[in-house]
């Protein structure tokens, strides 16, 4: 078993060395496509050649998307309105019965979204509990509609039978792959904010008795 840090590492190794290959090799199939469309390569090949470039194309950009909004994690308000829940909005969240499957779903590093009964009481760690909540949020939207993308692509007047494999496939990924991430961080973070505003209340109210 690997431990926390070692993860950490192994992840990072991946990010820095296994994606740059994947944009290349993704560079050269879309060339390789669009070269074969105008040669008229056959429709077998040019879908095993879509299949490629969509995989590749998915891989690409979902870690790259990730890593964009990390950066911009530690300048989010989190007192901002626009990220705080509407109650209707949960029940709707809890008509799907998300609490029975939302821990069951993959997450990229699961324990940047815990909290233990002792952390609610932490300042420090909700606000980072936050911050990763947030931003996986923003992520999974900007991969959805990058999905979407592909999607739109096909409906371009004159485009080949097998472009639309690729847009089709890429709409049910968007929906299975971000759509539910999406909820998820959006039915937890009607919980862990309010502890964060008393938090911070709390902490603004010992500052001014001092």
């Amino acid at each position: 078993m690997m431990t926390d840090k070692e993860k950490e590492e192994y992840k990072s190794v991946i990010v820095q060395y296994g994606l740059p290959t994947i944009v290349l090799v993704d560079i050269v199939f879309l060339a390789v496509e669009i070269y074969g469309s105008i040669q008229g390569f056959s429709q077998s090949v040019m879908i095993a050649l879509t299949i490629f470039s969509f995989i590749g194309f998915h891989i690409t950009y979902r870690p790259l998307v990730g890593q964009a909004v990390g950066y911009a994690r530690p300048k989010f308000n989190l007192e901002s309105k626009i990220f705080r829940i509407d109650e209707d909005e949960v029940k709707f969240y809890d008509f799907l019965g998300v609490k029975s499957w939302k821990d069951r779903v993959p997450a990229w590093n699961k324990t940047h979204f815990m909290l233990s009964l002792k952390d609610i009481r932490d300042i420090n760690k909700v606000d980072q509990v936050l911050r990763y909540n947030i931003s996986a949020e923003i992520t999974h939207h900007i991969n959805f509609y990058l999905s979407l993308l592909g999607t739109l692509f096909c409906l371009f007047k004159g485009m080949q039978g097998w472009w639309w494999m690729f847009g089709g496939v890429s709409f049910v990924l968007g929906l299975l792959a971000d759509v539910p991430f999406m909820i998820i961080q959006r039915y937890n973070r009607y919980r862990v904010l309010p502890i964060y505003l008393r938090l911070k209340e709390n902490a603004n109210k010992n500052e001014i008795a001092k």
